[in-house]
C-alpha cells in the first residue's frame, strides 16, 4: 500500500534477513534505475541475538549495496540509532539524521546516499 500511495508501484520490494540479504540483493539491483533501500536493521538486543556487532552488520549490507550497485546510486534510509556508525564508507553521504523516539528508545532517522 505504501508503496503505491508514494508513486513508485510496480517496484520491487525486498523482505529480507539482514545477514543473507547480499544474495538476494545482487540480482535486483543490476536491473534497478532508482534504487533504494530502506530499512530497520537489527541494533541492540536484535543485533546481540543473532551473534552480530550492530555497527559491523550495518557496515556489511551497506557494503553489499556498494558492490552490487555499478554506478548507479543509492538513496539509504535507516532507522537505526547511531549513524555514525557509516562514517568512513567509501561513497556514503549523509544528508539528514532526524532522532525521534520509539517507544521510549531514542534512535535515528539516517537518509543519504551511495555514489561512487
Amino acid at each position: 500500500h505504501n508503496l503505491e500511495v508514494s508513486d513508485v508501484a510496480g517496484s520491487v520490494l525486498l523482505l529480507a534477513d539482514a545477514r543473507k540479504v547480499a544474495a538476494q540483493l545482487a540480482p535486483i539491483t543490476r536491473a534497478a534505475l532508482r534504487p533504494a533501500l530502506i530499512s530497520n536493521p537489527p541494533y541492540g538486543h536484535r543485533a546481540a541475538a543473532v551473534g552480530a556487532a550492530p555497527d559491523a552488520l550495518l557496515r556489511d549490507v551497506v557494503e553489499v549495496v556498494t558492490s552490487t550497485r555499478r554506478g548507479v546510486p543509492w538513496r539509504l534510509g535507516l532507522l537505526y540509532p547511531r549513524p555514525e556508525a557509516l562514517q568512513g564508507v567509501e561513497g556514503w553521504h549523509l544528508e539528514r539524521v532526524e532522532r525521534v523516539r520509539i517507544r521510549g528508545f531514542a534512535t535515528a532517522l539516517v537518509c543519504g546516499t551511495l555514489t561512487r
